[in-house]
């Protein structure tokens, strides 16, 4: 099952997996591939050819350029930019507001305009 909001224009060629969520006022660039259980909320701009591996998700306003990967539980975070050809790697994270002009390794963490890269694993956890 896939739930995409009415206000969304579909393009003709767009391939979607099972599960997935496009909120309201998003839009979708043809030739894109969206994984099972991807979530893409308001206000987002995916732009043609884009790539969303499973389990992926983009926060509101995000913008990604055309020619676009996120990897299987990829996250970019609400207002970030990421242009052309980037890939952002399976399970990193792209902070909010970041712009992403370089290639975002697995696992990694993207703040910053422009982003800058930080191991995730050197981030101090509270508790």
């Amino acid at each position: 099952m896939r739930l995409v909001d009415p206000s969304v224009a579909v393009p003709r060629r767009l391939d979607t997996g099972p599960g997935c969520y496009v909120n309201s006022g998003v839009s979708l660039g043809s030739y894109s591939v969206l994984g099972a259980f991807v979530l893409i909320n308001r206000g987002a701009s995916i732009g043609h050819h884009a790539r969303l591996g499973d389990f992926a998700s983009i926060g509101p306003g995000a913008v990604l350029a055309g020619d676009v990967t996120v990897g299987s539980g990829g996250l970019v975070c609400a207002g970030a930019v990421i242009l052309p050809g980037i890939t952002v790697g399976e399970d990193a994270i792209v902070g909010a507001g970041a712009v992403v002009t370089r290639d975002v390794p697995d696992g990694y963490l993207a703040l910053g305009n422009p982003a800058r890269l930080v191991r995730r694993d050197t981030i101090v956890k509270a508790g």
